[in-house]
């Protein structure tokens, strides 16, 4: 994931103070597992980069396919979005038109609390 300054369409490093959380709230993502909530981190500081060493608009933030993440802002409503997940051109749907192939679409249940 990357800012844009929506003024010149340009990516920008850190552009106001902020704290992003991926993995927060309920997904239709199986391969993510528990729905953890986590802060995320430019890539970068997990190599010991510190902000002043990275080049304008190449600071980097890593979020996988189907993540629920919440954007927060001092003084600004807070955000949540949902990561798009990309289809793969060799995916099983695509393979699907030519092998015969039924697809089961299960209801989601609400578990009582533990």
């Amino acid at each position: 994931m990357d800012f844009v300054d929506s003024t010149t369409g340009q990516p920008v490093n850190r552009p106001f103070d902020f704290q992003l959380v991926a993995g927060a709230g309920e997904t239709d993502a199986p391969w993510l597992g528990l729905p953890l909530a986590m802060p995320v981190v430019p890539i970068e500081y997990k190599f010991g980069y510190k902000p002043e060493d990275i080049l304008p608009g190449k600071e980097k933030y890593i979020l996988r396919d189907g993540q629920q993440c919440v954007l927060t802002r001092p003084g600004k409503p807070t955000i949540r979005f949902t990561v798009p997940i990309r289809e793969r051109a060799d995916s099983t749907r695509a393979v699907a038109a030519a092998e015969p192939t039924i697809y089961l679409d299960f209801p989601k249940i609400q578990l009582p609390p533990l």
